[in-house]
């Protein structure tokens, strides 16, 4: 039976429940004059293609719906951490963090990505705009990818040509609630592929100004290599995971938490990680979120047991690197910098903005890894796995508190310690089980643990304390239809079908 929490208790973050917003509702901003094409310039649409990534953070409902959280019973109520903890439907409230905003978001990203190919395929030389092309092709791609695997079923090659898939959006809206239809989960991938792979050929680094913060050749790769990984054609996302870096180095490109990172403040990490320089970063983008300025005071969030069972023993045989800061209330790891904007000159009032790693380094090695694993060529998997421990596992302190860094000879994950450490499965479950573990302790906080709970099916049990007395729990089981985020409520509007719900 699905309880849920008396709803008056948060009555407080109610406030823009009825600033509803429709799907596909608002016509793009018109930047580029059509009619004219001496007026498409290659600045114009880069302009433009700026903001065609989603400016909603993903990262906060999907952390709440994890097993990545617990209920703390102090801390901050708020819709954005308590509906995904319930996996409760809100899907009429377009409040910044909740799904609903982040399907608002994404189809504005889309929709600037549609105006921006509309507009070069109005140009006098097409061609000069190849890079723009790309971007907003991959772009649009990206959008797609995000929402098919939130508000749809994960892609199973059994089942993805009859499951309902999200609407594929290939023209700038020139009318306000257009009928769409959401076609099936396969024929979103195979319009995201088609897009993935046209852009991919035509993007160039060289385009950017801030490289970081678009789809350079490195990003469209990390990209592609998710989608195939997700998509179960392993050989093509090893191919693309090849290509992040050409030479092989994964190593120096990860994050460096056994160095520079550990003589850095709180304050300094919550800077650091996401800053352009970061070779970690592939893309990286500014949310409207409050997560950066709140996450680690949700009331459903990280707790010291949840800190044992994740950060506690691994594989490797050693200890992790991350530093865990704050008591039991507000247990976190600086990884996001908040940033306040003001509505005006002297404006005492603003919006929050968190920027957040799209695609990383360690993302693009671990599913290579897991792509060689389902390929069953374990030597392969594993001599990823140790690129990945020999940078974030270390052996305690020396004598000058240094950390003793990984001993291949103590460190080393094999095939015989992998069967010794996972009494349970049969080796590529075992592998790919390590794989998982390192993603989760790897992510925290960044909300992609959610999506190997979707793909590989596991069940998630939430607890809330309705009392000091009383604990009440909602169990998410493999087959349960609340694993797909409900569509916003006003789709109905563009003749959409909402997913499916259980009575209760």
């Amino acid at each position: 039976m699905k309880k849920s929490i008396n709803i008056a208790l948060i009555v407080l973050s109610v406030v823009g429940l009825f600033g509803c917003k429709k799907f596909l509702s608002e016509l793009p901003d018109n930047r580029v004059d059509m009619d004219n094409p001496s007026n498409i310039t290659v600045d114009n649409i880069s302009a433009i293609l700026v903001n065609a990534y989603p400016k909603a953070n993903y990262m906060g409902f999907c952390e709440a719906m994890s097993d990545n959280v617990d209920d703390k019973l102090g801390g901050s109520l708020v819709l954005s951490n308590f509906y995904p903890y319930q996996f409760a439907d809100a899907n009429n409230n377009h409040s910044q963090d909740m799904p609903t905003a982040y399907w608002d978001e994404c189809y504005k990203a889309i929709a600037l990505c549609n105006q921006a190919l509309e507009a070069i395929g109005k140009a006098t030389n097409p061609k000069t705009f190849n890079a723009q092309k790309g971007e907003a092709l991959v772009a649009r791609a990206y959008a797609h990818f995000m929402l098919v695997n939130l508000f749809a079923k994960t892609y199973d090659p059994a089942t993805a040509s009859t499951d309902p898939g999200v609407p594929y959006a290939t023209k700038p809206e020139t009318i306000v609630f257009g009928q769409y239809t959401r076609g099936t989960v396969a024929s979103t991938y195979d319009s995201i592929r088609n897009d993935l792979l046209t852009g991919i050929s035509l993007i160039s680094d060289d385009s950017y100004t801030v490289p970081k913060y678009h789809f350079t050749k490195a990003a469209t790769n990390a990209f592609a290599t998710r989608f195939y990984l997700f998509k179960q054609q392993y050989d093509s996302a090893v191919i693309f995971a090849s290509k992040v870096f050409p030479s092989g180095d994964f190593a120096s490109n990860m994050r460096p938490w056994l160095t520079t990172y550990r003589k850095l403040t709180y304050y300094a990490l919550q800077q650091q990680y996401t800053q352009i320089d970061q070779k970690a970063n592939l893309l990286l983008v500014e949310t409207l979120s409050n997560w950066a300025n709140s996450f680690y005071a949700y009331r459903f969030g990280f707790t010291p047991a949840l800190q044992t069972t994740i950060l506690g023993k691994n594989i490797a045989n050693g200890y992790y690197p991350y530093m865990v800061y704050g008591n039991s209330q507000v247990l976190n790891i600086p990884k996001f910098y908040p940033h306040f904007v003001q509505t005006g000159l002297n404006a005492n009032t603003g919006y929050n903005y968190t920027t957040i790693p799209l695609f990383t380094t360690e993302e693009v090695l671990l599913n290579r890894a897991e792509a060689y694993a389902k390929q069953q060529q374990y030597g392969l998997a594993l001599a990823d796995l140790n690129t990945f421990a020999s940078q974030r596992i270390f052996n305690g302190y020396d004598a000058n508190g240094d950390p003793i860094p990984f001993d291949p000879a103590k460190n080393t994950i094999t095939i015989d310690s992998v069967n010794k450490y996972y009494p349970k499965g049969d080796i590529q479950t075992k592998v790919i089980t390590a794989i998982l573990d390192f993603k989760r302790a790897e992510f925290l906080f960044e909300g992609s643990r959610w999506f190997d709970i979707l793909r590989y099916k596991m069940e998630v049990k939430h607890k809330y304390m309705v009392s000091n007395s009383k604990t009440d729990s909602t169990v998410l089981k493999v087959d349960d239809k609340r694993r797909l985020i409900q569509l916003p409520d006003a789709a109905v509007l563009s003749g959409l079908a909402l997913n499916p719900r259980d009575s209760s």
